[in-house]
């Protein structure tokens, strides 16, 4: 297999005894260390389409991957040929009717930053709080984020969506056409399995108003957080108190200090006035900064 991918005519083979191998085989997680029998960075769909063509005629699985993050390491297995997306990485926003078609290779904060720069930084997607995360696992997982109680998951804005079939058949999915099933599968519940996505069309967001990011530090010695489970029951709780204009993130940051984060579509003055009605008894023992 490796002779016949080799031979495949592709833009990059990396094969176990390259230099390059070792850092090309790694996941964001470092829990995972696994060996595939090649990487190859695919910059078209057509590399696509002709590695897993023949990943399947040797019988040998065929990994995408894009950002790395994903927490069970599935991107890179033992024995399997990793099939690297990072260089298929276009994002062309459309002003006629403020969808952005983004590539699979993407991370959130490329695709975001590229969409701010064209739109005059009127529009963005609806990802989540790390730049670094792949489009492709945010979208296929749903795509939690900090827009998610306002505009729904990422997936929920997904027009369309493009990519690779095992039989190396190039097709495009939408809500309504031939491969519907394929669409619906593959807003959070696709994860990679049905075929290699290669291009998302989403809808995006108007961001031309105001838009509050807030961060709080509470001390979980609090009389009202004093232990990690009374700290996510009050974040819950103030969560669903919460105008719908804002989603926020909880993490326990130490045995001393958990942090809430969040974006609140609207200026400060009106988060204020959110965040007063939220929590009106005063519970929650902010110690605060905000933007």
């Amino acid at each position: 297999l490796q002779s016949a991918i080799t031979n495949l005519t592709i833009e990059s083979v990396v094969l176990p005894q390259s230099p390059l191998y070792y850092n090309e085989s790694q996941v964001f997680s470092k829990f995972y260390q696994n060996f595939p029998i090649a990487i190859v960075n695919a910059a078209y769909e057509s590399t696509v389409s002709k590695v897993l063509v023949c990943g399947g005629k040797y019988g040998i699985a065929v990994t995408p991957r894009c950002g790395g993050h994903g927490n069970s390491g599935n991107a890179v297995q033992t024995g399997a040929v990793t099939l690297d997306l990072k260089l298929i990485n276009q994002v062309t926003y459309n002003p006629q009717d403020y969808t952005v078609k983004v590539g699979a290779g993407n991370t959130a904060g490329r695709a975001g930053y590229y969409l701010y720069q064209q739109s005059g930084g009127k529009r963005a997607l609806a990802v989540g709080q790390k730049p670094t995360v792949g489009i492709s696992g945010l979208t296929l997982g749903g795509g939690f984020g900090f827009s998610t109680r306002k505009y729904g998951l990422l997936c929920d804005t997904m027009v369309s969506v493009r990519g690779v079939l095992t039989n190396g058949t190039i097709v495009t999915a939408t809500a309504n056409n031939s491969y519907s099933d394929l669409y619906f599968a593959s807003c959070g519940g696709g994860g990679g399995s049905f075929f290699v996505a290669t291009q998302f069309e989403f809808r995006t967001m108007n961001v031309s108003s105001n838009v509050t990011m807030f961060h709080y530090y509470i001390p979980i010695s609090s009389s009202n957080w004093n232990t990690a489970t009374t700290s996510i029951l009050n974040y819950q709780n103030l969560s669903y108190a919460f105008d719908p204009r804002a989603t926020l993130n909880l993490e326990i940051l130490n045995s001393t200090t958990a942090s809430i984060t969040g974006i609140f579509y609207g200026n400060p003055a009106e988060f204020q006035t959110a965040l007063a009605a939220a929590d009106s008894s005063g519970y929650f023992p902010f110690t605060k900064w905000q933007l």
